[in-house]
């Protein structure tokens, strides 16, 4: 899978009469990941943006660093000049009045001797 989601954590409901029950969440295709994580299908590379963004928070910059190196060779140069297509697609935009400022995370990780 590589999004570092566990699959059990995947569960959509549905409602039919009194009850609610719930079915595991088709993950097999993109489609899915392509409906909750905008900001992932709007970057070129599909980057895993929430995957390392749970890494940054974690304090794990070399493991969020390799997430980005998996999807482009380059996150460090990209962290700097990419025109940051993922961020107007950011849900929390939505939410709050600015999105997370997912390029300059991407810098966060990449750090200065990476």
């Amino acid at each position: 899978m590589g999004m570092g989601v566990p699959l059990m954590l995947l569960t959509q409901q549905t409602l039919t009469g009194d009850s609610a029950h719930v079915k595991p969440t088709n993950i097999g295709g993109h489609d899915y990941f392509h409906k909750v994580v905008d900001c992932q299908w709007a970057c070129p590379a599909h980057t895993p943006v929430p995957e390392y963004i749970r890494l940054i928070a974690a304090g794990r910059y070399s493991d969020a660093y390799m997430i980005n190196w998996r999807s482009n060779v380059f996150p460090g140069i990209l962290g700097r000049v990419c025109d940051r297509p993922c961020e107007p697609a950011c849900r929390r935009g939505r939410v709050d009045k600015e999105p997370v400022a997912i390029c300059r995370l991407k810098r966060v990780a990449a750090g200065p001797l990476r």
